[in-house]
């Protein structure tokens, strides 16, 4: 009983450790969505009417300040590892670049496992490579691809290239919605499982003492 009290101890241990990286990680995508519903408001206003220099440059500035900040979000660290590097946590998974050049991602596209029972385990990060240039340089679903042409639409007053940069954007919204689904539903199936061990070791141990 001693045995299996301390094996599920262990197990809960496990849980905590990958719902510490977990929880951060959705709040990082969810400030990325933040970023991207704030994009698609300026390529409404770009969009729909004609921009003044003065507003054109209001805009790119703005623009770029999201970028420079969802770069940041894209490094976010949790207890000293980078949560979208991979395996290569000790890495800072994107360098920026001037744009209209597109970061650089340094991470790769492992996962991280931990076993939280005696038969199963679970991805503890999403690799920064998915969840930010989702299928890589020119997809209609990379989230800095999506920038940079909203940024050269505006630059140049193409209202054109400014819908296509606008429709990106909702198609790199829906995969980080996607990303949260699966982030949500690997806690809520740590927190299911933490509560069934947590229930055996009461059982347990009411066992043990009797």
């Amino acid at each position: 009983l001693g045995n299996s009290i301390q094996a599920n101890t262990e197990y809960l241990k496990q849980i905590t450790a990958a719902t510490s990286y977990l929880s951060p990680t959705e709040d990082a995508v969810n400030a990325a969505v933040d970023a991207n519903m704030r994009l698609q408001e300026l390529a409404t206003e770009a969009g729909g009417s004609s921009l003044t220099a003065a507003d054109r440059a209001s805009e790119l500035a703005e623009i770029d300040s999201i970028r420079t900040n969802l770069v940041s979000i894209a490094n976010t660290q949790s207890q000293g590892k980078h949560l979208f590097a991979g395996t290569k946590t000790t890495t800072a998974p994107f360098t920026d670049a001037v744009p209209p050049a597109l970061p650089t991602y340094n991470g790769d596209s492992g996962s991280i496992n931990v076993v939280v029972s005696p038969s199963q385990s679970v991805a503890t990060n999403i690799p920064g490579d998915q969840v930010f240039e989702n299928g890589g340089p020119g997809s209609s679903s990379n989230f800095f691809q999506a920038i940079a042409d909203l940024r050269d639409g505006i630059t140049s007053n193409n209202t054109a290239q400014i819908q296509t940069a606008s429709n990106n954007l909702t198609t790199v919204l829906g995969n980080l919605n996607q990303v949260l689904s699966e982030l949500g539903g690997r806690q809520a199936g740590l927190s299911a499982l933490s509560n069934t061990l947590s229930g055996f070791n009461v059982s347990l141990q009411s066992i043990q003492s009797t």
